[in-house]
This record gives structure tokens, C-alpha cells and sequence, in this order.
């Protein structure tokens, strides 16, 4: 009840601007033409709400219905394919197809306008097509795509099923040679620029080409960065963690200090503190005065 004595249809409606007033007085005319259409009434909610989805709750409150009648109504309407219900947020299932293909597009568009990057990153398309959409309905739109194999997702790296890096001769050559030297290196390993520039030099690539070739490397955990000046192979780290656990196990605390490091990994200062500092990141050490504990 009101003042006035007008009845409120949606409590929870957008704020009444003038460029979308007559989009709103439709919305409302047709809210009361189903008002006693519990069906009909969720999946014009769910419509209205579009990308922005709506959850259960607002539903719930916006209706007064009970937690029963709303979930028999949901029931009903994803029984025939109108609408998803996804941890408790409502989208309609016309709205997730558009998502779908907005994710599809996206993609379509960075391996078309970037021939050497394998994947687009999860964060990119949270700053473009999933901005303001719930990470459940993001978690659903691309587990449905990768389970159409329409895409694949590798760790934070989204890629269109099929679409790999297209690599000449020459940054084929650069790829693989990187690739070496981090591995021969072990732990030795030389700073990032200079591998990168000698990559350049041997194959006739550009820095900046040799650059996203690095990030390739990085991007599939062949190479690992542990600061701006080194990066080392993800095996030959593997192998370091390993070493050093076998190390702890061998002491009452389980803990090591940078000169017992520097002799179990067999390295200079200048490659163990780095070491030390990424492992803490990492939580594989922790930092207890000036000794490490390991995790």
C-alpha cells in the first residue's frame, strides 16, 4: 500500500531515468499484466535484468513469494530451456547464448589481430565481456564453451579449440632456442634481456617479437619468473623445491638460512636470495627472522 493508494509492482527497479522512462513504463505495464503469472513474472524479471542477471533473492523480495513457490517457478522455466540458474543468480538462457558468443567473438578478434599469442587472459576478458557478471555465470559460460570444445582454458589463459600460436622459421628457431638456454643453464642462468637479445640476434626477430615469445614460454610454465632479471626453467625449479624439502626433512624446524640454501641449490647470492624471495611469494618458505621455514 501506498500514500497515494497505488500498489508497488517491482520495489527493487532501477532508478527512473528520462532517457529509459519508456522502456521502464513498458517493463511495469507488462509486470502487472503477469502479476498473477508466477511463470511469466520470473522470466520477465529475468529479461529485464539482462547481462546485469538478477539473483534469487531480489526475486524472492521483489514477489513475496515463498522459497518454495520461487524454486517450483524456476523449476518450470529451466525444464523448458528459458532460463539458468546458477548458484543462485537467474540469467536467461538467451542472455547466456549472446554471452557465449561475445566470448566467441572476443576471441575470434585477439588471435586475429595477434598471430604469436596462444591464449587471451581470464583478467582481459573480466575487464571487457564479463565486466559486472557474477564469477558463477563466468565459471558457467566458459566450462559450457570448453565442454563444446569451442575453447579451451589453460590455467588464467583462455584460446579458441585448435588456435595455437602460428610461429615462422625464424621465431620457431628463437622459441626453441630460449627454450634451451633457460634449460641448459640449470640454475646458472643468465639474465632474461640477455637471452632475449641473443634469441633476436642468432634468428633475425625483433625484441619485441622475441619478448612475446618469452611470454609463451612463461604463459605454458616451461619458464618460470622469479624477478625482473631471471627466469628459470619450470622443471629444473621443480626439481629445486624438491631438493629442498628433502633438505627440511632432514632438520628438527625444517628451516634453512641463505648460506645452507646457497650450498644445498648450489648457487651464488645472487641467484639464492631471488630464489628465497619467490619461494616465499609462493609459499613454499616462510620468511622467520633470518632463516627460512619450509613449507
Amino acid at each position: 500500500m501506498t500514500i497515494g493508494g497505488g500498489s508497488v509492482l517491482f520495489p527493487n527497479a532501477d532508478k527512473l531515468l528520462r532517457r529509459n522512462a519508456e522502456k521502464q513504463k513498458e517493463f511495469l505495464g507488462r509486470l502487472v499484466g503477469s502479476i498473477e503469472r508466477s511463470d511469466e513474472l520470473l522470466q520477465l524479471l529475468v529479461d529485464h535484468s539482462g547481462e546485469r542477471v538478477i539473483v534469487g533473492t531480489k526475486i524472492r523480495s521483489a514477489t513475496g513469494w515463498t522459497n518454495e513457490h520461487f524454486t517450483k517457478a524456476v523449476e518450470h522455466l529451466r525444464s523448458s530451456g528459458d532460463l539458468m540458474y546458477v548458484d543462485g543468480v537467474c540469467i536467461s538462457s538467451n542472455t547466456f547464448r549472446a554471452l557465449q558468443k561475445k566470448v566467441l567473438d572476443e576471441l575470434e578478434g585477439f588471435h586475429a589481430s595477434d598471430r604469436l599469442a596462444q591464449a587471451i587472459s581470464i583478467e582481459k576478458l573480466r575487464s571487457g565481456v564479463f565486466r559486472n557478471i557474477p564469477g558463477s555465470i563466468e565459471s558457467e559460460v566458459l566450462s559450457s564453451l570448453a565442454a563444446g570444445k569451442k575453447l579451451s582454458v589453460d590455467g588464467e589463459g583462455v584460446r579458441l579449440t585448435g588456435r595455437e600460436a602460428q610461429l615462422s622459421d625464424a621465431e620457431s628457431k628463437a622459441l626453441e632456442a630460449m627454450r634451451k638456454a633457460f634449460l641448459d643453464a640449470e640454475l646458472a642462468v643468465p639474465k632474461v634481456d640477455e637471452v632475449l637479445a641473443a634469441a633476436s640476434a642468432a634468428s633475425g626477430i625483433s625484441k619485441d617479437v622475441a619478448r612475446k615469445l618469452f611470454q609463451q614460454l612463461l604463459d605454458s610454465g616451461e619458464l618460470v619468473r622469479i624477478s625482473p632479471d631471471f627466469a628459470f626453467s619450470g622443471k629444473v625449479i621443480g626439481e629445486l623445491v624438491e631438493k629442498l624439502r628433502s633438505f627440511a626433512a632432514t632438520v628438527a624446524d625444517r628451516s634453512i638460512d641463505v648460506p645452507k640454501f646457497k650450498e644445498v641449490a648450489g648457487v651464488s647470492r645472487k641467484y639464492a636470495i631471488p630464489l628465497l624471495e619467490y619461494f616465499d611469494q609462493q609459499k613454499i618458505t616462510a620468511r622467520r627472522g633470518d632463516k627460512r621455514l619450509v613449507i
